[in-house]
């Protein structure tokens, strides 16, 4: 019950700064999973603007049905990333466009990279891809907290530590913990054999 907001991970690339895109889908159905660039909880997509519009009413807020949740795009644009980080995803893309299969791709992938990228330029893609995102959700948090009942971020795991460690600096505690597989790696390769 209550309003509820998902802050949806999924990087956009709204300058085209990307010659070559990955093709996450195919990438995620080789885990067995399924890409977040399709949304599948049912809701309305809104803009950040919408946790800016007036609030209701804590009366009106009690005698609103709760409905699907609302879905913001909470992440960055890949104009965001400094070049490093945009030419590895543009070698990334490029390799696996030009590999017979995912392994072979990665493989072309971990080559390159252990010749042309310097820790420093780690440093910057580390932080592009990890911490400036996290940033960015976590700038919706507070916004996000005053208008809904129930804030859900469904990001993946590297991301999780340091958005964690925001949602308990801002006073919530840990009440309930549940596991579940997301990928069992041996099922699935077994399974491709």
């Amino acid at each position: 019950p209550g309003r509820t907001i998902v802050l949806a991970e999924g990087v956009t690339d709204d300058k085209n700064l990307l010659r070559n895109r990955m093709d996450y889908g195919k990438m995620a159905g080789f885990l067995g999973l399924t890409s977040q660039t399709k949304m599948v909880i049912p809701g309305k997509l809104i803009g950040p603007d919408a946790l800016e519009a007036p609030q209701v009413r804590a009366e009106e807020k009690e005698k609103e049905k709760a409905g699907p949740p609302d879905i913001l795009r909470a992440d960055v644009d890949i104009s965001a990333f400094r070049p490093p980080t945009i030419l590895l995803l543009n070698t990334m893309g490029k390799h696996l466009q030009e590999s017979h299969s995912l392994v072979k791709g990665l493989l072309a992938i971990n080559a390159w990279a252990e010749k042309n990228i310097t820790p420093q330029m780690n440093d910057v893609i580390i932080d592009d891809i990890l911490h400036r995102r996290n940033r960015e959700v976590i700038s919706y948090l507070g916004k996000a907290l005053e208008r809904y009942d129930t804030v859900v971020i469904p990001w993946g795991a590297m991301h999780m530590k340091e958005i964690e460690a925001e949602v308990i600096r801002r006073g919530f505690k840990l009440k309930e913990e549940r596991e579940r597989v997301s990928v069992d790696f041996p099922k699935m390769l077994l399974g491709r054999l």
